[in-house]
């Protein structure tokens, strides 16, 4: 006979952890794919002029990549 499967209902909090850097970023690129969501955090900072000039020549702008994290795609 197949044992039944109880839930439990919890909540998860993160833990106080001041070891932890914090990583500031003030833009967030998100990708995604069946699988997983893909979150790439960079800081971007004010353009100087030949930033300015670059940008409008190759219509990007580069800005340096704090963090990335891959959450997975959850199936209900």
């Amino acid at each position: 006979m197949a044992e039944e499967r109880k839930g439990v209902d919890f909540t998860v909090v993160p833990e106080d952890d001041t070891s932890v850097p914090r990583v500031y970023s003030n833009f967030c690129s998100i990708q995604n794919s069946p699988f997983d969501f893909t979150l790439t955090f960079c800081e971007m900072l004010p353009l100087g002029e030949r930033d300015i000039k670059q940008a409008q020549a190759t219509h990007l702008v580069k800005a340096p990549v704090r963090a990335v994290t891959a959450v997975p795609a959850s199936k209900h």
